[in-house]
C-alpha cells in the first residue's frame, strides 16, 4: 500500500478481446463411479485394471488427460508447510474451470489490490453517466495502478463513491464476500483503510473477470484501459501470480500488502496471465506472515509450483505394467524400473504414480509395494496376511505416503496417509475394486463392483448406484 514518488509510466495497451466462456465454478470436489464393459479401473492420478485371463496386461497408470487442480500436489505439499493462511483460486478461460485453495478460510484483507475494484467502480460510474475521465482522473488511475499511490488511490475511493459506491458495483458485479472498509482515512488508523476492505479469492475472480470477459458492466474500450495500466505495473510490484511464467507470456496483475501487526503481514496478488499454452486469472492471499519478503517468497513459490503441477497434468504418456512387473512407458514418461527379472510372490493388480510424475509404485494381489524413481517406499502388507486381496492403491497429495485397499474394503495407511475408516467390519454386498482420494488427501472414497460408495474423512458421499441393476460391474472410480 506504500506510495512511492517515481514518476509513472504511460500504460502500455496490450489486451486480447475477453474470451467467451461460461461460467462454472466447483465449490467442492465431485466424485465419479464409471460402469465400463472394458477392463479398466481409474484411481486418479493411478488407474487400475483387471484382466480377462487371455489378456496379458494387469495394470495402467498414467499421466491425467483431463485437468486436474493446478493447486494440487505439489502446490497443497507446500503451503502445508508454511506459516499463515493462504487462500487461492483459479480460473481458467480455455475451460471455463474454476479451482480453489483452501476455499473455507476467512476473508482476508485486500491491502492495494482493491484499487482494481476502485478503478472499475470508476469505470462503470463514468459509463453509466455517459461522461468521460478527466485528464486529472486518468494520471490519478495511471498512478494508483502503475506505481500503487495511496493518496492516489485515496482521491479516487472518494470519487468512485466511497464504500456505498464501490460496494454498489461489487454487488452488480456478484461480489457476496466482500465487505468494505467505511472509511478512507479512519481516525487511529495509521494507514489507507480502504486496504483494511475484506475479500476472498472468488470475489477477486469476479472482478477480474468483469475485465477478461464480455462484460454488462464496463465496454471493451474501459476493458483495454484497465487492462492496458495492470501489463505495466512497476517491477518492484510484481510478484505472486508473474512468478516462473513462461518469456513472452501477457500478465496483467495487481498486488498489494499491509501489516497488521508487527509480525503480521498482509500478503496478496491477482491477476490475468496469458502464455504457455495456459490463459487464466489467478487470484492469492495470505496473511500471518512474518514479513512482506516471506509472503511474496510463498506467493512466488505457489505461482511456480503451480505451472510445474499444471504442464505435468497436461502431459502426453503414460506406464503400462503386467501381473510379472514389467514396466512399459509411451509418451513423455520416463522408465525408472520394473521387477521383470524377479519371481515376485503374487500378481501385480495396480500401478500410481508420483504426484511430480518422476517415479512410480507397484502393489501385489498381497500387499508387497515396489518403488521406482523419486518414489519413496512408507511400507507394506508383505509381511502380514490380508484377508483379501489388495486391489488398489492411491498416493497421498505431496506422494510421501499411500494407501492400499483390499477387496474386503480393509484399507491400510503408509507415510503420511492418515487412516479415516474402513469396510473390514461389515459383510459388503460385492468387493471394493478402487478407492479415489480427496484433493486435500483427508478422506478417500471406496467403490464396490455393484456401485456401493463409501465416504471417509473429508470425502462427502454424492450418491452411488448400489440400488440400479448394472448392465456390467463397475470397476473404476475418479475424484472429479
Amino acid at each position: 500500500m506504500s506510495d512511492f514518488a517515481e514518476p509513472s509510466r504511460s500504460a502500455r495497451s496490450r489486451w486480447r478481446r475477453p474470451h467467451d466462456q461460461a461460467l462454472r465454478v466447483l465449490r467442492r470436489p465431485r466424485l465419479f463411479v464409471a460402469v465400463l464393459l472394458a477392463v479398466f479401473a481409474v484411481a486418479s492420478p493411478s488407474l487400475r485394471l483387471t484382466s480377462s485371463p487371455s489378456a496379458p496386461l494387469e495394470a495402467v497408470a498414467l499421466s491425467p488427460s483431463t485437468p486436474l487442480s493446478p493447486f494440487s500436489g505439489l502446490v497443497s505439499a507446500y503451503v502445508s508447510g508454511r506459516a499463515g493462511s493462504i487462500e487461492a483460486a483459479l480460473y481458467d478461460l480455455h475451460s471455463g474451470r474454476t479451482w480453489e485453495l483452501n476455499p473455507q478460510l476467512a476473508p482476508e484483507a485486500t491491502a492495494s489490490i482493491v484499487k482494481v475494484d476502485i478503478l472499475e467502480t470508476l469505470l462503470y460510474r463514468t459509463r453509466v453517466a455517459r461522461q468521460t475521465l478527466s485528464p486529472s482522473e486518468q494520471q490519478l488511475i495511471q498512478q494508483m495502478i502503475e506505481i500503487s499511490s495511496n493518496s492516489a488511490a485515496t482521491s479516487l475511493w472518494y470519487r468512485a463513491g466511497g464504500h456505498r459506491g464501490i460496494g454498489a458495483y461489487n454487488k452488480l458485479a456478484g461480489l457476496t464476500h466482500t465487505v468494505m472498509s467505511n472509511c478512507g482515512p479512519c481516525v487511529g488508523v495509521p494507514l489507507p483503510a480502504w486496504g483494511f476492505t475484506t475479500t476472498t479469492p472468488e470475489d477477486q475472480l469476479l472482478l477480474l473477470k468483469q475485465l477478461s470477459l464480455p462484460s454488462h458492466l464496463l465496454t471493451t474500450s474501459q476493458q483495454q484501459y484497465a487492462v492496458g495500466l495492470m501489463s505495466n505495473i512497476a517491477p518492484w510490484l510484481k510478484w505472486g501470480v508473474s512468478s516462473d511464467d513462461p518469456p513472452g507470456s501477457f500478465i496483467a496483475m495487481k498486488t498489494g500488502d499491509v501489516p497488521i501487526s508487527s509480525d503480521d503481514e498482509q500478503v496478496n496478488s491477482i491477476g490475468w496471465v496469458d502464455g504457455g499454452g495456459h490463459d487464466y486469472l489467478m487470484t492469492m492471499l495470505t496473511t500471518g506472515d512474518p514479513s512482506l519478503q516471506y509472503g511474496v517468497d510463498t506467493l512466488n513459490e505457489m505461482s511456480s509450483l503451480m505451472w510445474h503441477q499444471w504442464n505435468l497434468d497436461a502431459g502426453g504418456g503414460y506406464w503400462l505394467t503386467t501381473a510379472k512387473g514389467n514396466v512399459y512407458n509411451l509418451g513423455d514418461t520416463s522408465f525408472y524400473g520394473s521387477e521383470r527379472t524377479r519371481i515376485i510372490p503374487a500378481p501385480v493388480v495396480a500401478m500410481t504414480s508420483t504426484p511430480d510424475e518422476e517415479g512410480y509404485w507397484l502393489v501385489t494381489a498381497k500387499g508387497n509395494v515396489y518403488n521406482f524413481g523419486d518414489a519413496a517406499f512408507y511400507g507394506s502388507e508383505a509381511s502380514k496376511v490380508v484377508p483379501a486381496a489388495v486391489v488398489a492403491m492411491t498416493p497421498t497429495p505431496d506422494g510421501q505416503g499411500y494407501w492400499l485397499v483390499t477387496a474386503k474394503g480393509n484399507v491400510y495407511n503408509f507415510g503420511d496417509a492418515s487412516f479415516y475408516g474402513s469396510e473390514a467390519t461389515k459383510v459388503l454386498p460385492a468387493p471394493v475394486v478402487a478407492v479415489a482420494p480427496t484433493p486435500d488427501g483427508k478422506g478417500y472414497w471406496l467403490v464396490t463392483s455393484k456401485g456401493n460408495v463409501y465416504n471417509f474423512g473429508d470425502a462427502d458421499l454424492y450418491g452411488s448406484e448400489a440400488t440400479n441393476v448394472l448392465p456390467a460391474p463397475v470397476v473404476a472410480v475418479a475424484r472429479g
